[in-house]
């Protein structure tokens, strides 16, 4: 696993989801609120391009996509791996209708 935990992950810091490989964990960096892949195998940090102000992200079970919320719940966003590019789901809103 880690030798050395990357500087930038606190205690505080929130791991949110895990891939289906278990080689990756996405997490939520503050204090610049944008989404991180942590790769296990390689001890690497990638930041999730354009991710910022996105929350609750979580894995596809395929590993080939990224599901994240806007800041207000009432997008569900979209990340291709592949392309690297977020797309806004056609849904009336992403958040629980408790």
């Amino acid at each position: 696993m880690w030798r050395n935990p990357p500087s930038n992950l606190r205690p505080r810091d929130s791991l949110r989801d895990i891939s289906p490989t278990i080689l990756q964990l996405l997490h939520l960096d503050h204090p610049r609120d944008t989404l991180e892949v942590l790769h296990l195998d390689a001890s690497a940090i990638d930041q999730v391009p354009a991710s910022e102000g996105l929350l609750s992200p979580r894995w596809s079970p395929d590993g080939r996509y990224i599901a994240a919320l806007s800041l207000d719940q009432r997008q569900v966003r979209l990340f291709s791996v592949a392309t690297q590019q977020w797309k806004t789901l056609p849904v009336h809103s992403g958040a629980d209708p408790v």
